[in-house]
């Protein structure tokens, strides 16, 4: 691949990361998007690889765009999975955030004209800037902007088997191999709510350390934009209290799952769980008989239910709190609308 140009180079990685990244309803959305705008032969069935083959032939037809392909990329890599910990800017920063103040301290005058984004190559060892775009809201006017790292990281895979030893059946490694995966790191500055998001994908890592590790990695390149100190935490615990209060009442888009309910005067703390799969935790008998005991939330397991725009609601898992006040997890295949619609409802009940 190496040897082809550029643009090719490209496609040829938009593709795998693709098949790698993607789910099959966010290509399928894609394909049925040329069918319905008059491509006949767009075919929006098949397994994933047969998806991605459809797309590619649909790309070729000139009925899918590159713009396209770089948009289903990024829905898919940089919502969901992943671990998001929010910052507010303070009061006093006199900080100009505007995109092209930001690029100007990024990359240095003229950048738009030197940089060439997104850039999907990895190189081993480095942090390396993959897009940065302007970022705008339902109406059309500027809503900051999203600067996006990726870092190559050797993960590594066991091919097992299971079999029967003494009466026991136990797992057996029978090969050992590396693999290099594609680790995305997101900063999303929200400018209509002066939020700025720090996003660390866990697809390759749960380890704490590492998590941790990432996240300062990528505060202290955009030092190079905006002071880390022109920010603070944003603490979650009123809004998580305030979420938890809706839930349940006529009109609320959420339910609480698995929560950690805090006695704000002993600060001990109590566990409680809802009393069947996807029910909301205020009504489990365990939770009733005790919730006059605690009157703060230490954590809280959330599920949003989002407009998907057709009618149908898309569910979103956020684990809040769990292990820092501004911090949150959310699980597989977020949108970025879902997203947004998490980081408003934090913002309106903070």
């Amino acid at each position: 691949m190496e040897n082809l140009p550029r643009e090719e180079r490209e496609h040829e990685t938009l593709f795998t990361l693709i098949e790698d990244v993607c789910q099959k309803p966010q290509i399928k959305d894609v394909l049925r998007r040329a069918k319905d705008s008059g491509d006949k032969q767009a075919r929006v069935s098949g397994n994933l690889p047969e998806l991605v083959s459809h797309l590619r032939d649909a790309y070729t037809r000139n009925t899918v765009t590159l713009d396209q392909l770089r948009r289903l990329l990024g829905r898919a890599e940089e919502n969901g999975n992943q671990y998001i910990y929010y910052y507010r800017l303070r009061e006093e920063s006199r900080s100009n955030l505007s995109f092209a103040r930001a690029g100007e301290r990024a990359f240095g005058d003229g950048w738009e004209d030197k940089q060439q984004f997104p850039d999907l190559k990895l190189r081993p060892g480095s942090l390396d800037i993959s897009d940065f775009r302007e970022e705008t809201s339902a109406d059309g006017e500027s809503d900051g902007w999203t600067l996006k790292f990726a870092r190559s990281r050797r993960t590594r895979i066991n091919s097992e088997r299971s079999e029967k030893v003494d009466g026991q059946q136990i797992t057996v490694t029978i090969e050992t191999t590396y693999e290099d995966r594609r680790v995305v790191l997101v900063v999303r500055w929200r400018a209509r709510l002066n939020i700025l998001e720090v996003r660390v994908s866990n697809k390759a890592t749960e380890a704490r350390k590492e998590i941790t590790d990432c996240r300062e990695d990528v505060w202290s390149w955009l030092e190079r934009i905006v002071r880390r100190r022109e920010f603070t935490d944003f603490d979650l615990r009123p809004a998580m209290k305030k979420i938890f209060n809706q839930a349940g009442k006529t009109g609320c888009d959420w339910d609480c799952a698995d929560t950690l309910a805090l006695d704000e005067k002993t600060k001990s703390t109590a566990r409680f769980s809802p009393s069947q799969d996807g029910g909301n935790v205020k009504d489990s008998e365990a939770h009733q008989k005790s919730a006059k005991n605690y009157s703060g939330i230490a954590a809280l397991d959330v599920i949003f239910r989002v407009d998907s725009g057709d009618d149908t609601k898309e569910s979103l898992r956020a684990e809040i709190g769990v292990h820092e006040p501004n911090e949150v997890r959310f699980g597989a295949n977020a949108t970025a609308r879902a997203i947004d619609f998490a980081a408003f409802r934090f913002h309106e009940h903070a």
